[in-house]
């Protein structure tokens, strides 16, 4: 009983102490080196790392399309290890978005899984796939552009699940009041990955060939997997070195976290009529337009109409998102502290809401900038606070349903990739000449969906568990398992 007060008491300051050395056990394990860090730290980090590839081989196409396609009226600089190929607009805006073919079918599914194959197996195993299949790229763009499509395709379905399944995980690894940045630094390795991919990419195709783009990420990938498999548990009780403190810390604001392990476990219909959800759908969807729009279309932009070069513009592209990746950690630190201070509902609606009136007041002011420097300025501003969007909606699937939380994520990853099947091709349609007033109306949607999602979220949101999600295991259950 005293254990049990203590706890309380614990998880009731605003700040967590620091945790005792772990038990003796910790040395008889052979992954001693580790074993003095805080566990649900350590997973977060290798999430981060496993983010960085995946979004390297999401954007590495982005950039080698580029050198990939015949420019019009010039054949020069072609040869038989730098081949480029004689492809419209439309089928470049087709194959760009071919990614999210696959990617969408896989998002509830890969919730689901998570509870059934572990986390661990479905968010290493998606990106083990996905790296073999970026070695095989530029065979596929030799054989037919179709052919790449399809390898496309294939990615996009393994890279579904990494996600749903990861929110799976946090939701077993994450205490409540550090819930926000445990997200964001996880996800932070998405745009670290495009800060890093992106003028990587431009220098590989400059300085060796186009297919070093992907034999290069597509080996980096395989290595983080190695580190992944062998590091990692999917459920805090499994790991063999985390102390009983770090325990009780992770468990006594959310219980024992079992995800569903069949469809009938899943609440379908209060899931798909729920305001809150949709409001958290509303916001991944409008958050994810002007993402994927900036993450597929950016450096043609930057080459086609301001006039960069190649290497130039995959360092350009980088910058918005190297500003995300920092403010995702300056606002998830943020919404922890606000959290405490006014309610979880207040703080994810000031996260989300204003950041996507931020993010569409700069879209529309690129809109109307001729100078170069000023508008990769804006967008860079206008992508960048991206981090604050997502430090309140990103955190709320689990705030609703932590048992459901993979699934939550993938039904609104699932509506919210739409816009990565869509704005692709939308661009290519629209932008014809690459001329100012094609990209114009571009910025104009981006903007229009932006001020939608900060309204609907505004009004529906909530931060509070779900009726149809209750805590079947509490507090009590959770020392009377851990021998208390």
């Amino acid at each position: 009983m005293s254990k049990s007060m203590e706890t309380s008491r614990i998880l009731s300051d605003s700040t967590f102490p620091d945790e005792p050395p772990p038990s003796p056990r910790w040395s008889r394990d052979p992954r001693w080196l580790i074993a003095v860090i805080p566990k649900r730290y350590f997973v977060v980090f290798l999430s981060m790392l496993g983010f960085v590839n995946a979004y390297s081989m999401r954007v590495d196409l982005s950039v080698a399309i580029v050198a990939m396609v015949k420019e019009k009226g010039n054949d020069t600089n072609e040869t038989s290890i730098n081949h480029r190929y004689d492809w419209s607009s439309q089928l470049q805006g087709s194959i760009l978005a071919s990614f999210f073919y696959g990617y969408i079918i896989t998002q509830i599914p890969g919730g689901w899984l998570a509870g059934r194959l572990g986390g661990k197996r479905l968010f290493g195993g998606g990106i083990l796939c996905s790296s073999l299949l970026t070695l095989f790229t530029p065979i596929a763009a030799e054989v037919s552009p179709y052919f790449l499509i399809a390898i496309r395709v294939l990615t996009g379905l393994c890279q579904g699940v990494t996600f749903p399944s990861m929110h799976s995980m946090l939701a077993r690894w994450s205490p409540k009041m550090e819930r926000a940045r445990m997200v964001t630094i996880s996800h932070s390795g998405c745009y670290i990955g495009t800060v890093i991919a992106l003028p990587l990419a431009g220098h590989l195709a400059d300085a060796i060939s186009w297919q070093s783009i992907f034999y290069v990420i597509g080996s980096v990938g395989i290595v983080w997997c190695a580190v992944w498999f062998w590091f990692v548990y999917d459920d805090p009780r499994d790991h063999p070195t985390i102390t009983e403190m770090e325990l009780q810390i992770i468990q006594s604001g959310i219980g024992v976290v079992e995800p569903p392990q069949t469809w009938s476990e899943v609440p379908w219909r209060c899931v798909f009529t729920s305001p809150a959800v949709w409001a958290v759908v509303a916001a991944h969807f409008s958050t994810n337009w002007g993402f994927y729009t900036m993450l597929t279309e950016l450096p043609t932009y930057l080459e086609q109409v301001m006039g960069f070069s190649l290497t130039k513009t995959g360092f350009l592209a980088a910058m918005p998102y190297l500003v995300m990746a920092v403010l995702l950690q300056v606002f998830g630190h943020a919404a922890d502290w606000t959290r405490r201070r006014l309610s979880v509902t207040v703080t994810l609606k000031i996260f989300t809401s204003v950041g996507l009136l931020i993010q569409m007041a700069f879209i529309l002011t690129t809109a109307y900038l001729t100078d170069p420097n000023v508008a990769v300025a804006c967008l860079t501003i206008a992508v960048g606070f991206g981090g604050m969007v997502w430090s309140g909606f990103g955190v709320n699937h689990i705030d609703l349903a932590p048992q459901f939380a993979g699934i939550l994520f993938g039904v609104s990853n699932l509506f919210a990739t739409i816009s990565g099947i869509v704005s692709p091709m939308l661009t290519g349609a629209i932008v014809q000449n690459n001329s100012v007033a094609e990209w114009r109306v571009i910025f104009y949607i981006a903007a229009s969906i932006y001020g939608f999602g900060a309204i609907f979220y505004t009004l529906f949101a909530s931060g509070q568990r779900q009726e149809w999600a209750p805590d079947n295991t509490g507090y009590q259950q959770v020392m009377a398992a851990l021998g208390d």
